[in-house]
């Protein structure tokens, strides 16, 4: 696909401006954000930034949603989810279309769900929320592995400027103290809104349990409201570097090592396990891929599975109970193993699932009406919830499109240098996503896949004398 540079340049400013204006202008009238933007529609099949502008675009409406909530009381964050959704579906069937079987097959099976659970009188926030986690990852990544993304010089100046001012912000709060900060800003207010925290109270989840002292800490905000936002970032850029570093220097299989576990006691210092496993998986398919060479996609899913499935036995047959559970970690486990455990291979629910927007933590309200807990219905674990909606037919078509992705991404490796290095780094990032979001049900939330993605494009598009 040739694109006019000129063109391009202003395509890549009006849709900055334009997508900026309507969060703005969103503070009068949620509907001047979704004439905005309808309105990129018209250029947007020529636009290949789309997931530097959405990372920027998030600090804005993060800190607009604020505002906007202690100032008028309204939120938007929703409209600003679904219509940027709209954006990638409408890319993803403009560009990458559904001629393929397995896409094909998958977005029947998802519309069917959808149409039942609808017909069904199932919630329709509930079921637009789920289908969003389900697609995003599937869309996002299916675009950049197709070619339809771009790095450029903006994109890395963007990246530093969120990156220096969640740095700058956190040692602002770190001076003024967590509470101090959150209840001078009416974070609690904006949590309670949400139905999160009560007024007054510091929102669950910004304070954690470390499992070798035993102690409270608190986590790093650096820029955003959600205090698992900063760890992604952080992520985003370790993963960056180990890409570059790569690239640049053709490191050895010890320096790799050193630089890995480097960014392993980063993370973990950060307390989101979540992020540290997606990149424990990252790293060691990119071992298997790179240096031993197993570049078969399900040879290394299998191999990684088999491997975290002895690391849980383990860590539940020899972590005390006490510290897994003050941890929270035994939670996401029980969303995974619960749904399966609860369902029997002859039944219905097994094979097709008990429909769209009925599990999971945001999906599935309803569950304490049933007698059912959170854990039964997927709760904490994206898999399990997955499972719980759709069968195990959904889960098998959801990691044959993943493993198409898989492939599609190997076609564009073969085209470009360091074909190895390239598709070792962005084939494992491709399989280390979905299979650490069985432990994690926000991996594929909006902002979790876009960190992702911006990393699969720098990598994916990486020359020789660029950044």
């Amino acid at each position: 696909m040739k694109i006019n540079s000129s063109n391009f340049r202003r395509n890549d400013l009006l849709f900055l401006y334009t997508y900026t204006c309507g969060v703005i202008l969103a503070a009068l009238n949620p509907i001047f954000f979704i004439v905005s933007v309808s309105a990129l529609f018209y250029f947007v099949p020529k636009f290949k930034y789309i997931p530097i502008y959405f990372l920027f675009v998030f600090v804005i409406f993060d800190w607009l949603n604020l505002f906007y909530l202690n100032a008028i009381g309204y939120s938007y964050y929703q409209i600003f989810q679904g219509s940027s959704l709209l954006l990638i579906v409408y890319l993803f069937v403009k560009l990458v279309g559904i001629s393929n079987k397995w896409v094909a097959i998958f977005l029947c099976f998802l519309s069917i769900h959808t149409i039942i659970a609808l017909g069904a009188g199932n919630d329709i926030v509930k079921v637009v929320a789920s289908l969003k986690n389900i697609i995003l990852f599937i869309t996002l990544f299916s675009l950049i592995a197709k070619g339809y993304s771009e790095w450029n010089l903006s994109s890395l100046c963007i990246l530093f400027l969120v990156l220096f001012l969640s740095v700058y912000i956190q040692l602002v709060q770190s001076l003024m103290g967590l509470e101090s900060y959150i209840f001078s800003l009416g974070f609690d207010e904006f949590y309670n809104q949400r139905s999160i925290s009560s007024i007054g109270d510091v929102p669950i989840g910004f304070l954690t349990n470390n499992p070798i002292t035993g102690e409270i800490e608190e986590r790093w905000l650096g820029i955003f409201l959600s205090p698992d936002k900063f760890p992604y970032l952080i992520n985003l850029a370790c993963l960056i570097f180990i890409g570059f570093i790569n690239f640049k220097k053709k490191i050895s299989f010890t320096i790799n090592i050193i630089l890995i576990i480097f960014v392993i006691l980063i993370l973990w210092f950060l307390h989101v396990k979540a992020v540290l496993l997606q990149f424990l998986i990252f790293s060691f398919s990119f071992y298997v891929c790179y240096y031993f060479k197993i570049k078969s996609f399900y040879a290394r899913f299998f191999v990684i599975v088999f491997s975290l499935i002895i690391c849980v036995i383990g860590a539940v047959s020899f972590v005390p109970a006490s510290v897994l559970s003050s941890t929270g970690a035994i939670q996401h486990l029980w969303g995974l193993v619960n749904p399966l455990l609860n369902s029997h291979p002859i039944s219905v629910d097994f094979w097709l699932g008990n429909g769209m927007g009925s599990g999971g933590t945001v999906g599935g309200g309803a569950y304490a009406e049933q007698g059912l807990t959170k854990h039964d219905v997927g709760g904490e674990s994206f898999v399990g919830a997955l499972f719980y909606q759709l069968g195990i037919v959904g889960v098998s078509l959801y990691l044959f499109v993943v493993k198409l992705i898989d492939d599609w991404c190997r076609s564009q490796c073969l085209l470009k240098k360091y074909f190895l290095i390239r598709y070792s780094l962005c084939s494992s990032l491709i399989i280390s996503v979905p299979i650490a979001s069985a432990f994690s049900e926000p991996m594929m939330s909006f902002f979790q896949v876009v960190t992702f993605s911006l990393a699969f494009v720098y990598i994916s598009n990486y020359r020789e004398g660029k950044l």
